[in-house]
This record gives structure tokens, C-alpha cells and sequence, in this order.
């Protein structure tokens, strides 16, 4: 199994690129899926947050009001790193049932995508073989403003929270440039798939269940 991390700021079109490895057979890891299941009702994870921020954070169904919870955090960073504390170790248990799930089902040779923001600000990199980072250049304040879905002192906060992109790059093992138009985009995540499908079949030891040893449910 290779695990490769994949990660970049908000806005720069992560997402579509783990769309595209998809469609090519990799299996997806999406770490806000993660997030939104370790913070379900009921969960340890939702009631952690609770004592930490309160009951009005939850609407009244007992589910979390995400737009709350953004208040609450506003733009302090010790509430950030609050909540990270919480909901990141819940999210790589997660993971690793998954990839557990996968490793047992007779899947050896799987590639997975990681996708995941703070991949490397919450050293997920040592989980990874491979890490590749998604830039999209001067056209990140464009997507995020176009989006409309964020307060903006709480998208600064968020973002603030991330590495530059030029550390990102520096630290990563592939980079994806998606500033040029969609259809360029998939030329180079054909080009790179091909190329982790190499190291696939050459691959004798991966990061799982090496490195992995702290979530594994089974382990």
C-alpha cells in the first residue's frame, strides 16, 4: 500500500485534484469527511468540543453549527489549537481503520490518497511515502472570495493557521500546479500517477502499518 499525502492552502483546488486520482483507481482518505464523522452527535470527539466552546455551538437537533463554532473560535489561535487537539488524533484513528479495512481485504497494492490540509503543519507527513501539494499561485484569493461561505476575519485565521505555499513546496515530495486551467491539471496528475504507479509495484515497505503504530485500532 502507498500512502501519499496530499495537501495544499484553501482555495487551490485540492480537492479536484483528489477527484482526479480517483477516477484513476486511488482510494480517498478526504480528512474534512473525517472531521465532520469525529464531530457526529454523540461522538467523543462532538463532546469534547462542547466543554471546550460551549453548548450553543450545537443547533438543536445536537448537531454541530459549524457557522457557530466559527464564531466561537473567531481569530484566536489558542482556540485553533484547542479544537486541532480534539479532532486531528480522531481523524487519524480514523484513517487508520480505514487503511486497516483495506490492508486485510486483500487490497496490498492500493495507492490512497491522504487529502488533508494540515498534512504537514500536524506532521502527517511521517505517515506518508509520498507528499504532493496542490498551488494555485495569486489565484487563491480569487476561489476563497468567490466562495462566499467563510467570515472573512475566520478564513484569515484559518489560513493563517497554514504554511506558505513556498514552504509547502519546499517540503513536498510533488507539486501540482492548478492555476492553469482544469484540463493542464490533468495532464499533470496523469504524468504523476504513472509515475507512483512505478513506485507501487517496486514498493517492499510503506509507512503502513510502520509508521502508524499510535492509531491503529488493531494494533
Amino acid at each position: 500500500m502507498l500512502v501519499l499525502g496530499l495537501t495544499g492552502a484553501m482555495g487551490c483546488g485540492k480537492s479536484t485534484v483528489a477527484a482526479m486520482m480517483v477516477e484513476l483507481g486511488g482510494k480517498l482518505l478526504d480528512s474534512d469527511a473525517l472531521a465532520r464523522q469525529a464531530l457526529a452527535p454523540g461522538s467523543p470527539g462532538l463532546v469534547r468540543t462542547v466543554d471546550l466552546f460551549g453548548p450553543e455551538i450545537l443547533t438543536v437537533a445536537g448537531h454541530l453549527d459549524r457557522r457557530r463554532l466559527g464564531a466561537a473560535l473567531g481569530t484566536d489561535p489558542v482556540r485553533w489549537r484547542r479544537l486541532e487537539a480534539v479532532v486531528h488524533p480522531e481523524v487519524r484513528r480514523l484513517q487508520a481503520r480505514f487503511l486497516e479495512d483495506w490492508s486485510r481485504s486483500g487490497q496490498p497494492r492500493t495507492l490512497v490518497i491522504l487529502d488533508e490540509p494540515l498534512l504537514l503543519e500536524t506532521d502527517g507527513a511521517g505517515l506518508c511515502d509520498r507528499v504532493v501539494v496542490v498551488v494555485c499561485g495569486q489565484r487563491q484569493m480569487t476561489r476563497l472570495e468567490a466562495r462566499g461561505t467563510m467570515d472573512p476575519a475566520v478564513r484569515k485565521a484559518a489560513m493563517d493557521r497554514q504554511l506558505p505555499e513556498r514552504e509547502k513546496c519546499r517540503r513536498a515530495d510533488e507539486v501540482i500546479d492548478n492555476s492553469r486551467g482544469l484540463d493542464d491539471t490533468r495532464l499533470q496528475v496523469q504524468s504523476l500517477w504513472t509515475r507512483l504507479a512505478c513506485q507501487l509495484g517496486r514498493l517492499e515497505q510503506s509507512t503502513w502499518p510502520r509508521c502508524w503504530g499510535p492509531y491503529r485500532p488493531f494494533g
